[in-house]
């Protein structure tokens, strides 16, 4: 957004060398950021469902490899309601039922 001039960032000469030397990729300023959250979020979706058809629950705490779906899914929620920084994309509700999602999936549930 820096880069574009559509945030009060400013990109500074030397940034992308500096970057460059401390590891990140070519490209790192020339990414879409929210691009790439989005195909994250997605994914999470689409995992999330296959857990709930193959299980008919969502996941919990018990188990270490769902503990970070359960977190995101609880972020999920609480970003419904305009708390935290996880954001809602346009279609989630929508998309998480077509694969087999409740309707209330992204309701608030909890703390």
């Amino acid at each position: 957004m820096a880069r574009k001039g559509k945030s009060r960032v400013k990109i500074y000469d030397g940034d992308r060398e500096f970057g460059i030397e401390l590891g990140l990729p070519e490209d790192w300023l020339d990414r879409d950021q929210n691009q790439e959250d989005e195909k994250r979020n997605r994914k999470n979706i689409e995992k999330l469902a296959e857990f709930y058809k193959k299980n008919g629950r969502y996941p919990d705490r018990s188990t270490p490899q769902l503990v970070s779906l359960n977190n995101w899914l609880q972020h999920k929620r609480r970003a419904t309601r305009g708390l935290g920084t996880l954001r809602v994309y346009d279609g989630d509700r929508e998309f998480g039922i077509e694969l087999g999602l409740p309707e209330d999936w992204l309701d608030y549930r909890g703390k």
